[in-house]
Formats: C-alpha cells, sequence, structure tokens
C-alpha cells in the first residue's frame, strides 16, 4: 500500500495481513510529497522468514473516520482471519422457489 500524491489520507484499521508469498511486503508513506497514514489495530501474520513493513507518517493529519459515519471495525485477530479464510469464496445457493 501506498499514499502517493501529497494531500491523500489512509487509515489501514483492524486489518489482517497474512501475506501467500515471503517476498517481503510494504506500505509506503514517507518521502516529501506523499499523503498521509495512520495505522491502527492491525495484525501481522508473516510467512516465516517473511517481514512486513509499515510506518505510519503524519497520523494526526488522517481523517478519524467515527467523525464521519458510525460504524465498528471487528478487531483483527487470529481467530477472525480464520473465520474469514473459512468462509471466503464462492458458495452454492439455491435460487428461492
Amino acid at each position: 500500500m501506498s499514499t502517493r500524491l501529497d494531500g491523500s489520507q489512509m487509515l489501514v484499521e483492524n486489518s489482517i495481513f497474512s501475506p501467500q508469498t515471503n517476498v517481503g511486503h510494504k506500505l509506503i508513506s514517507m518521502a516529501a510529497g506523499r499523503g498521509a497514514a495512520r495505522l491502527r489495530g492491525n495484525l501481522e501474520r508473516p510467512l516465516p522468514g517473511d517481514a512486513i513493513e509499515y510506518t505510519e507518517h503524519l497520523p494526526e493529519t488522517v481523517f478519524d473516520a467515527a467523525e464521519h459515519y458510525p460504524y465498528a471495525a471487528e478487531t483483527a485477530t487470529d481467530a477472525l482471519a480464520d473465520r474469514i479464510r473459512s468462509e471466503a469464496g464462492r458458495r452454492s445457493i439455491p435460487f428461492p422457489e
């Protein structure tokens, strides 16, 4: 993930980082002229030997979603990650009669 435009804002909240390849993963927002990034409540599940790197940049300038609309983000946990993996994907749902 990367904020590339000055003035852009990225809120990464209660996300689960669970890459499927061991190539290193980054969130980038540190260069001059790039936007701001705030990170909170995230869960990292890297593969052995993998690295997930992310750094906040000007987090105090990123919007607070709760000030704009009501929401409740589930806490990022191993149990949630396992539930998403088990429930995601195509499912056969019968048409109503």
